[in-house]
């Protein structure tokens, strides 16, 4: 039973090395592409905070943010979140549709 047990946890200890790896990594990359946002984005601090928001989808969820999530992160109306996101270039921004819900996240293309 003892070499099941130790290769078991060394099977826990390689993946949780590996979650930690992507994890600072994806951190990194947060960073980097929040700071090439607040350049480009920096006299309308709800429409910042909306790309942040969006940054993070795209780089957490892969399937995006609905707008109810919006809404309530950004304590603001659907209607304001609307015309926010109606601004954006239409490039920055990837609309998923699951069962008739929205799901909106940054394309990361325009980083490149």
């Amino acid at each position: 039973m003892t070499p099941f047990v130790t290769g078991f946890m060394r099977l826990l200890l390689s993946t949780f090395n590996d979650t930690i790896a992507v994890l600072q990594r994806k951190e990194a990359q947060l960073e980097t592409y929040r700071a090439k946002v607040d350049k480009f984005i920096s006299d309308d601090d709800l429409l910042q905070n909306i790309y942040y928001i969006l940054l993070q989808a795209a780089l957490f969820y892969g399937q995006g943010v609905p707008m109810a999530q919006l809404v309530k992160l950004t304590d603001k109306s659907q209607k304001t979140i609307k015309i926010r996101l109606e601004s954006m270039p239409k490039e920055h921004l990837l609309i998923n549709t699951v069962n008739r819900v929205k799901y909106y996240k940054l394309n990361l293309l325009m980083f490149k």
